[in-house]
């Protein structure tokens, strides 16, 4: 059934603690979820007086700030790897051939294009360790001027070393390294196949992920390849040689490239519904939210429910 004024009511057959069915109500479009006898279903609801956000089209496009919250630098698209299901390999031919003299001329000009101080800066590639003459340029450069910000780098781990390693915790740089698990051969090589590569690794979780410091992820891209979450976080912990990891995921593999749609990335019906199982296991047991995003999309859900955050007030990203 629907209002005019809040959307459609959906009906959702979910499963109480003590095993029984429980029928709760859900409108996403003022985000409001309600028991059988009308009642929110959380006890702190605090209703928040959201702005609408501007609408976004072809005909009305969007516009960029000069305010950054979080500055992301793509290096080059040059791999080591050529992934599958990567989105980008019909690009490298035609993209740009990048200098490290580069990184002189953006830093030169940064001051003409960006305002304020970037809470995050991010080092993209292709992958970024292939570009470590201009990270040596950039990252000191980029921490003296904007000496809050969040440095991150997401990398396939393979080009690991001790000069690299040390060069990361001088200055603090968090460290997401991208890996399949069980599904890595959609990637590429595996770099825990190579002793050299693994000890790498290993040695880049003793120093950085450990105890408190977390300062290392895997970042999973999840395919029929590894769609079991759990399988996976227990292959990668095995391989690291320690009980737990910190996981991220950039969710489900999504392949719209050319050469791509070609490759084994894509989910028939029955992959994505053992995924779509697994998921709805991994919220029951917690597994799930071992995972860094799911664990935000869970909470912004649960955030949006308590502020009744309506679908007017929600943005649109780029893509």
């Amino acid at each position: 059934m629907a209002d005019q004024d809040q959307g459609p009511l959906y009906t959702l057959e979910c499963e109480g603690l003590d095993g029984n069915p429980v029928e709760l109500f859900y409108r996403p479009h003022v985000s409001e979820l309600t028991d059988g006898e009308g009642s929110p279903l959380l006890s702190d609801v605090v209703p928040f007086a959201f702005e609408p956000v501007d609408r976004v089209s072809p005909a009305s496009p969007g516009w960029k700030t000069r305010e950054v919250g979080t500055l992301k630098i793509q290096l080059g698209l040059r791999c080591n790897y050529s992934c599958t299901y990567c989105n980008q390999s019909s690009a490298v031919v035609d993209a740009t051939v990048t200098r490290t003299a580069d990184a002189s001329t953006f830093l030169d000009s940064i001051g003409s294009w960006l305002q304020g101080a970037p809470g995050r800066i991010e080092f993209w590639g292709g992958e970024p360790l292939l570009y470590f003459a201009k990270l040596k340029r950039l990252i000191p450069a980029l921490a003296d001027r904007f000496p809050g910000a969040v440095l991150f780098l997401i990398t396939n781990g393979s080009l690991l070393d001790e000069e690299i390693l040390a060069f990361i915790e001088r200055w603090d740089i968090q460290v997401a390294v991208s890996h399949d698990g069980p599904g890595q051969h959609l990637r590429g090589p595996d770099p825990f196949d190579d002793p050299q590569r693994a000890h790498w690794l290993r040695e880049l979780w003793r120093r950085r992920g450990g105890g408190q410091r977390l300062r290392v992820s895997f970042n999973v891209v999840l395919t029929p390849a590894n769609a079991d979450i759990r399988a996976t976080r227990a292959w990668l912990a095995a391989k690291v040689g320690v009980a737990h990891v910190v996981l991220d995921t950039e969710g489900a593999v999504s392949v719209y490239d050319d050469g791509a749609l070609n490759g084994p990335g894509t989910w028939s019906s029955t992959a994505y519904d053992s995924l779509r199982e697994g998921i709805v296991e991994g919220f029951q047991t917690g597994e799930a939210l071992e995972f860094l995003s799911i664990r935000r999309k869970a909470q912004d859900f649960v955030h949006s429910l308590q502020r009744r955050r309506p679908a007017g007030a929600v943005g649109q990203k780029c893509g």
